[in-house]
């Protein structure tokens, strides 16, 4: 079994790695650049639909990535300070029976 202390230790670098997760992925998912606007320009702007379809579809599909690497981020923060904070708990309780 590990010890206590080992555990906590390695929960506050579990919290550490999360909150730094948090940060990236709301920092990616905030600053990103909005798609609908570049796609309402192109709607007004374009010649034919069918033209216009094709630069919305392009222009949703480059916007794919970023989010997807913003949501990742997110969902690995969470994951990481949740299961931290569950890691602190057991440690506390171990700690306490020792």
């Amino acid at each position: 079994m590990i010890p206590a202390a080992k555990m906590k230790k390695r929960a506050n670098i579990l919290l550490v790695a999360g909150l730094i997760a948090l940060a990236a992925g709301m920092g990616i998912s905030v600053f990103k650049p909005n798609p609908q606007q570049d796609n309402l320009r192109i709607a007004q702007n374009a010649q034919n639909a069918e033209k216009a379809a094709l630069a919305i579809s392009a222009n949703n599909r480059s916007d794919l990535f970023g989010t997807t690497l913003g949501n990742g981020f997110l969902g690995f923060g969470i994951a990481t300070t949740v299961g931290s904070l569950v890691i602190r708990v057991i440690a506390s309780k171990k700690e306490q029976q020792e």
